[in-house]
């Protein structure tokens, strides 16, 4: 997994690939969900480290007019650490969290 050093590489982690290429197999492509939303890292504080056993989540920085995070009551200073029994701790565990 050295290629993404390389400016005319890319790469992918395992843990994408073993959610993709199954999908890959089966129809030739991937699906995946849409929020609507603009997210950053968020440093999560020591006692909700403790009660929700992770260290970090997302913080909403942007919402999508009429988008599906704007339908569902996601407002713009929201902290996601969860979509439905999925931690989320970085961008790339909500974008992972969203295949469909």
């Amino acid at each position: 997994n050295t290629m993404g050093l390389r400016p005319t590489g890319a790469t992918l982690d395992a843990e994408t690939l073993r959610r993709i290429v199954p999908e890959l197999r089966r129809g030739g492509q991937t699906r995946r969900g849409f929020l609507g939303i603009g997210v950053q890292p968020f440093a999560l504080p020591e006692p909700l480290q403790q009660a929700w056993s992770q260290d970090g989540a997302v913080l909403v920085t942007g919402v999508q007019p009429n988008g599906a995070a704007a339908r569902a009551g996601v407002q713009v200073g929201d902290i996601l650490a969860r979509v439905g029994d999925t931690k989320v701790g970085s961008l790339e565990e909500l974008v992972g969290s969203l295949a469909v």
